[in-house]
Protein backbone atom coordinates (compact mmCIF):
# COMPACT_ATOMS: atom_id res chain seq x y z
CA UNK A 1 0.00 0.00 0.00
CA UNK A 2 1.26 3.52 -0.82
CA UNK A 3 2.13 5.91 2.00
CA UNK A 4 -0.50 8.62 2.55
CA UNK A 5 1.81 11.27 1.14
CA UNK A 6 2.42 9.14 -1.97
CA UNK A 7 -1.19 8.28 -2.85
CA UNK A 8 -1.91 9.72 -6.32
CA UNK A 9 -5.08 11.74 -6.85
CA UNK A 10 -7.28 12.61 -9.78
CA UNK A 11 -9.43 15.73 -9.68
CA UNK A 12 -12.84 15.61 -11.34
CA UNK A 13 -14.41 19.04 -11.19
CA UNK A 14 -14.57 19.96 -7.50
CA UNK A 15 -14.16 16.36 -6.31
CA UNK A 16 -10.85 14.73 -5.49
CA UNK A 17 -10.52 10.95 -5.76
CA UNK A 18 -7.71 9.27 -3.83
CA UNK A 19 -6.34 6.16 -5.46
CA UNK A 20 -5.80 3.38 -2.93
CA UNK A 21 -6.46 -0.34 -2.84
CA UNK A 22 -10.14 -1.29 -2.72
CA UNK A 23 -11.43 2.15 -3.76
CA UNK A 24 -14.50 2.03 -6.00
CA UNK A 25 -14.32 4.59 -8.80
CA UNK A 26 -17.57 5.39 -10.54
CA UNK A 27 -16.20 7.25 -13.52
CA UNK A 28 -14.48 4.85 -15.93
CA UNK A 29 -12.17 7.52 -17.38
CA UNK A 30 -11.02 8.34 -13.86
CA UNK A 31 -10.38 4.66 -13.20
CA UNK A 32 -8.22 4.37 -16.30
CA UNK A 33 -6.31 7.49 -15.32
CA UNK A 34 -5.74 6.12 -11.81
CA UNK A 35 -4.47 2.84 -13.20
CA UNK A 36 -2.09 4.82 -15.40
CA UNK A 37 -0.74 6.73 -12.40
CA UNK A 38 -0.34 3.56 -10.31
CA UNK A 39 1.56 1.86 -13.14
CA UNK A 40 3.87 4.88 -13.42
CA UNK A 41 4.55 4.75 -9.66
CA UNK A 42 5.31 1.04 -9.88
CA UNK A 43 7.76 1.57 -12.71
CA UNK A 44 9.44 4.47 -10.91
CA UNK A 45 9.90 2.38 -7.75
CA UNK A 46 11.11 -0.59 -9.75
CA UNK A 47 13.54 1.64 -11.62
CA UNK A 48 15.40 2.66 -8.48
CA UNK A 49 15.85 -0.98 -7.47
CA UNK A 50 16.50 -2.34 -10.96
CA UNK A 51 19.13 0.25 -11.82
CA UNK A 52 21.23 -0.62 -8.78
CA UNK A 53 20.87 -4.36 -9.32
CA UNK A 54 21.76 -4.10 -13.01
CA UNK A 55 24.92 -2.08 -12.42
CA UNK A 56 26.09 -4.33 -9.57
CA UNK A 57 25.33 -7.40 -11.69
CA UNK A 58 27.31 -6.02 -14.63
CA UNK A 59 30.29 -5.33 -12.36
CA UNK A 60 30.23 -8.88 -10.96
CA UNK A 61 29.94 -10.40 -14.43
CA UNK A 62 32.92 -8.33 -15.59
CA UNK A 63 34.98 -9.85 -12.78
CA UNK A 64 33.83 -13.37 -13.69
CA UNK A 65 34.67 -12.74 -17.35
CA UNK A 66 38.13 -11.55 -16.32
CA UNK A 67 38.87 -14.75 -14.41
CA UNK A 68 37.65 -16.87 -17.34
CA UNK A 69 39.92 -15.04 -19.78
CA UNK A 70 42.87 -15.52 -17.41
CA UNK A 71 42.09 -19.24 -17.28
CA UNK A 72 41.95 -19.43 -21.06
CA UNK A 73 45.45 -17.96 -21.33
CA UNK A 74 46.91 -21.01 -19.59
CA UNK A 75 44.98 -23.56 -21.66
CA UNK A 76 46.12 -25.00 -24.96
CA UNK A 77 43.71 -24.72 -27.93
CA UNK A 78 43.08 -28.49 -27.67
CA UNK A 79 42.29 -28.53 -23.95
CA UNK A 80 38.86 -30.08 -23.20
CA UNK A 81 37.90 -27.29 -20.79
CA UNK A 82 38.49 -24.55 -23.34
CA UNK A 83 35.12 -25.01 -25.07
CA UNK A 84 33.35 -25.11 -21.71
CA UNK A 85 34.88 -21.77 -20.72
CA UNK A 86 34.03 -20.24 -24.09
CA UNK A 87 30.45 -21.44 -23.57
CA UNK A 88 30.43 -19.71 -20.18
CA UNK A 89 31.57 -16.47 -21.82
CA UNK A 90 28.78 -16.74 -24.38
CA UNK A 91 26.19 -17.21 -21.63
CA UNK A 92 27.51 -14.22 -19.68
CA UNK A 93 27.30 -12.04 -22.78
CA UNK A 94 23.62 -12.96 -23.11
CA UNK A 95 22.97 -11.44 -19.69
CA UNK A 96 23.63 -8.02 -21.22
CA UNK A 97 20.14 -8.09 -22.73
CA UNK A 98 18.54 -8.61 -19.33
CA UNK A 99 20.60 -5.91 -17.61
CA UNK A 100 19.90 -3.46 -20.43
CA UNK A 101 16.18 -4.02 -19.91
CA UNK A 102 16.58 -3.41 -16.19
CA UNK A 103 18.58 -0.24 -16.79
CA UNK A 104 15.76 1.03 -19.01
CA UNK A 105 13.69 1.33 -15.82
CA UNK A 106 16.41 3.09 -13.86
CA UNK A 107 17.11 6.78 -13.45
CA UNK A 108 20.10 6.30 -15.76
CA UNK A 109 17.77 4.96 -18.44
CA UNK A 110 16.67 8.43 -19.55
CA UNK A 111 16.74 8.59 -23.36
CA UNK A 112 19.65 10.19 -25.21
CA UNK A 113 17.69 11.59 -28.13
CA UNK A 114 18.67 12.48 -31.66
CA UNK A 115 16.73 13.02 -34.88
CA UNK A 116 16.02 9.58 -36.30
CA UNK A 117 14.32 7.82 -39.18
CA UNK A 118 11.77 5.62 -37.41
CA UNK A 119 10.93 3.29 -40.35
CA UNK A 120 14.63 2.38 -40.64
CA UNK A 121 14.81 1.58 -36.91
CA UNK A 122 11.65 -0.53 -37.18
CA UNK A 123 12.98 -2.54 -40.13
CA UNK A 124 16.30 -3.29 -38.41
CA UNK A 125 14.68 -4.27 -35.10
CA UNK A 126 12.01 -6.44 -36.72
CA UNK A 127 14.44 -8.16 -39.10
CA UNK A 128 16.67 -9.10 -36.16
CA UNK A 129 13.75 -10.38 -34.08
CA UNK A 130 12.40 -12.47 -36.98
CA UNK A 131 15.78 -13.89 -38.00
CA UNK A 132 14.92 -17.48 -37.10
CA UNK A 133 11.11 -17.24 -37.03
CA UNK A 134 8.66 -18.54 -39.62
CA UNK A 135 6.71 -15.29 -39.61
CA UNK A 136 5.87 -13.05 -42.56
CA UNK A 137 6.06 -9.29 -42.19
CA UNK A 138 4.30 -6.55 -44.14
CA UNK A 139 5.65 -3.00 -43.79
CA UNK A 140 3.22 -0.21 -44.62
CA UNK A 141 5.02 3.11 -44.16
CA UNK A 142 3.39 6.41 -45.15
CA UNK A 143 5.34 8.47 -47.65
CA UNK A 144 6.99 11.61 -46.21
CA UNK A 145 6.83 10.21 -42.70
CA UNK A 146 7.90 12.73 -40.06
CA UNK A 147 11.12 12.35 -38.11
CA UNK A 148 11.32 11.91 -34.35
CA UNK A 149 13.87 12.66 -31.63
CA UNK A 150 14.49 9.34 -29.94
CA UNK A 151 17.06 7.22 -28.18
CA UNK A 152 17.64 4.76 -31.01
CA UNK A 153 18.79 1.93 -28.73
CA UNK A 154 15.75 2.18 -26.45
CA UNK A 155 13.24 2.54 -29.29
CA UNK A 156 14.83 -0.33 -31.23
CA UNK A 157 14.57 -2.47 -28.10
CA UNK A 158 10.90 -1.52 -27.81
CA UNK A 159 10.18 -2.57 -31.41
CA UNK A 160 12.18 -5.75 -30.91
CA UNK A 161 10.20 -6.68 -27.79
CA UNK A 162 6.84 -6.19 -29.49
CA UNK A 163 7.97 -8.27 -32.47
CA UNK A 164 9.22 -11.04 -30.18
CA UNK A 165 5.86 -10.97 -28.42
CA UNK A 166 4.12 -11.39 -31.79
CA UNK A 167 6.37 -14.34 -32.72
CA UNK A 168 5.50 -16.10 -29.45
CA UNK A 169 1.80 -15.45 -30.11
CA UNK A 170 2.02 -17.19 -33.51
CA UNK A 171 3.65 -20.58 -32.82
CA UNK A 172 2.16 -22.01 -36.02
CA UNK A 173 3.33 -19.06 -38.13
CA UNK A 174 1.44 -16.06 -39.43
CA UNK A 175 1.92 -12.48 -40.51
CA UNK A 176 2.93 -9.34 -38.65
CA UNK A 177 1.71 -6.07 -40.21
CA UNK A 178 3.52 -2.88 -39.21
CA UNK A 179 2.34 0.55 -40.29
CA UNK A 180 3.35 4.15 -39.60
CA UNK A 181 1.33 7.29 -40.26
CA UNK A 182 1.63 10.96 -39.34
CA UNK A 183 -1.10 12.14 -37.00
CA UNK A 184 -2.12 15.27 -35.11
CA UNK A 185 -3.59 14.65 -31.66
CA UNK A 186 -5.81 16.84 -29.53
CA UNK A 187 -7.37 16.54 -26.08
CA UNK A 188 -10.61 15.12 -27.50
CA UNK A 189 -8.97 11.81 -28.42
CA UNK A 190 -8.79 10.55 -24.85
CA UNK A 191 -5.08 9.74 -24.81
CA UNK A 192 -2.73 10.76 -22.01
CA UNK A 193 -0.68 12.88 -24.41
CA UNK A 194 -0.13 16.55 -25.10
CA UNK A 195 -1.62 18.06 -28.24
CA UNK A 196 0.69 17.99 -31.20
CA UNK A 197 2.31 16.00 -33.97
CA UNK A 198 2.95 12.29 -33.50
CA UNK A 199 3.95 9.18 -35.37
CA UNK A 200 1.30 6.49 -34.98
CA UNK A 201 2.98 3.09 -35.24
CA UNK A 202 0.88 -0.06 -35.36
CA UNK A 203 2.02 -3.67 -34.85
CA UNK A 204 -0.78 -6.13 -35.71
CA UNK A 205 -0.28 -9.89 -35.47
CA UNK A 206 -2.48 -12.88 -36.29
CA UNK A 207 -1.73 -14.68 -33.06
CA UNK A 208 -3.68 -16.29 -30.26
CA UNK A 209 -4.68 -12.98 -28.70
CA UNK A 210 -4.75 -11.90 -25.06
CA UNK A 211 -7.47 -12.96 -22.59
CA UNK A 212 -9.77 -10.10 -21.63
CA UNK A 213 -8.89 -10.45 -17.94
CA UNK A 214 -5.18 -10.00 -18.77
CA UNK A 215 -5.49 -7.12 -21.22
CA UNK A 216 -5.18 -4.39 -18.59
CA UNK A 217 -2.08 -5.98 -17.06
CA UNK A 218 0.16 -6.58 -20.08
CA UNK A 219 2.32 -3.50 -19.39
CA UNK A 220 2.76 -4.25 -15.68
CA UNK A 221 6.28 -5.23 -14.60
CA UNK A 222 6.75 -9.00 -14.20
CA UNK A 223 3.27 -9.83 -15.50
CA UNK A 224 3.39 -12.64 -18.06
CA UNK A 225 1.02 -15.28 -19.38
CA UNK A 226 4.01 -17.49 -20.20
CA UNK A 227 5.74 -19.91 -17.90
CA UNK A 228 8.46 -18.12 -15.94
CA UNK A 229 12.06 -19.05 -16.69
CA UNK A 230 15.16 -18.07 -18.62
CA UNK A 231 13.67 -19.24 -21.92
CA UNK A 232 10.02 -18.63 -21.12
CA UNK A 233 9.23 -15.19 -19.81
CA UNK A 234 10.13 -12.72 -17.07
CA UNK A 235 7.36 -10.23 -17.77
CA UNK A 236 9.62 -7.30 -18.69
CA UNK A 237 9.30 -7.05 -22.47
CA UNK A 238 6.08 -5.03 -22.71
CA UNK A 239 6.77 -3.18 -19.46
CA UNK A 240 10.00 -1.97 -21.06
CA UNK A 241 8.01 -0.75 -24.08
CA UNK A 242 5.63 1.15 -21.83
CA UNK A 243 8.52 2.71 -19.89
CA UNK A 244 10.42 3.66 -23.05
CA UNK A 245 7.39 5.29 -24.67
CA UNK A 246 6.53 7.29 -21.54
CA UNK A 247 10.13 8.49 -21.21
CA UNK A 248 9.87 9.70 -24.81
CA UNK A 249 6.63 11.57 -23.98
CA UNK A 250 4.76 8.99 -26.02
CA UNK A 251 2.20 6.30 -25.33
CA UNK A 252 1.32 2.68 -26.11
CA UNK A 253 -2.06 0.95 -26.14
CA UNK A 254 -3.19 -2.59 -26.92
CA UNK A 255 -6.28 -4.11 -28.53
CA UNK A 256 -6.87 -7.86 -28.62
CA UNK A 257 -9.39 -10.66 -28.68
CA UNK A 258 -8.57 -14.29 -28.06
CA UNK A 259 -8.11 -16.13 -31.31
CA UNK A 260 -8.15 -12.95 -33.38
CA UNK A 261 -4.69 -11.49 -32.88
CA UNK A 262 -3.28 -8.50 -31.04
CA UNK A 263 -2.60 -4.92 -32.11
CA UNK A 264 -0.18 -2.61 -30.33
CA UNK A 265 -0.50 1.09 -31.16
CA UNK A 266 2.44 3.35 -30.33
CA UNK A 267 2.57 7.15 -30.36
CA UNK A 268 5.89 9.01 -30.63
CA UNK A 269 6.23 12.83 -30.67
CA UNK A 270 7.24 13.87 -34.18
CA UNK A 271 9.07 16.77 -35.82
CA UNK A 272 7.05 18.31 -38.65
CA UNK A 273 9.72 20.88 -39.43
CA UNK A 274 12.33 18.40 -40.70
Amino acid sequence: MLGIDKIPVVRDGERTHMCDEGLYIKNNSNRERMEEIIRAHKLESLGVLAGGIAHDFNNLMAIVMGYIYLALIDLSPEHASRQLLLGAISSIEQTKDLTSRLITFSQGGAPHRKISNIPEIIQKAVSHALKSADIGVDFDFTDDIWSAEVDEYQIRQCFHNITTNAVEAMPEGGKLTISTVNTLLNDDQGLDLKEGAYLKITFADEGIGIPEESLGKVFDPYFTTKEMGSHKGVGLGLAVCYSVLRKHDGYITVESQQGEGTTFILYLPARMDL
